[in-house]
């Protein structure tokens, strides 16, 4: 039984004669594993096209930095990021602090990523407008240490 015609006789019997014998069945289960396929490759390529899109979202943010260091829950110890100004020629480092908050008109979660604007503006992007003009309106703004800078869109009465 280990000749090909004992395979041919084989395959014939289970595989052949009955897709042949019964071609709805056939061609339902066909069109059922490519509209799988499909499906499986659809939510595939949205997946990699989501996370691509919020990478090149949070790159924006964070700019060109070399070095990340991110601590869940705990948080990082601020003199570890006064130890890497050590090596301020080969590193390019800044901290951003991370937060949600919930926006209170439509009670969807926002991510807060707060950096601080004074320091290391060759790694980021960043352009600022003020409603007034030159530095003398921005400077109060930067010096403040608890001052918050937001996108337009967030502020309240601008038009989006």
């Amino acid at each position: 039984m280990n000749s090909p015609a004992s395979f041919h006789k084989i395959f014939h019997a289970l595989i052949l004669r009955p897709l042949l014998k019964d071609g709805f069945r056939t061609a339902v289960t066909v069109l059922g594993v490519a509209i799988g396929v499909a499906v499986f490759l659809a939510i595939r390529l949205a997946n990699v096209a989501t996370l691509a899109s919020f990478e090149e979202k949070i790159d924006a943010f964070l700019g060109r930095a070399d070095l990340m260091i991110h601590a869940d829950g705990l948080g990082v110890d601020e003199t570890v990021l006064a130890r890497l100004t050590a090596f301020r020629e080969q590193v390019r480092a800044y901290p951003v602090v991370e937060g949600y908050g919930v926006e209170s008109a439509s009670g969807e979660v926002v991510e807060f990523l707060g950096t601080d604007l004074s320091r290391d503006m060759g790694v980021q992007d960043v352009t600022l407008k003020t409603k007034r003009k030159g530095l003398s309106a921005l400077l109060p703004l930067l010096l403040d240490p608890k001052g918050v800078i937001l996108p337009e869109k967030f502020i309240p009465g601008t038009a989006h």
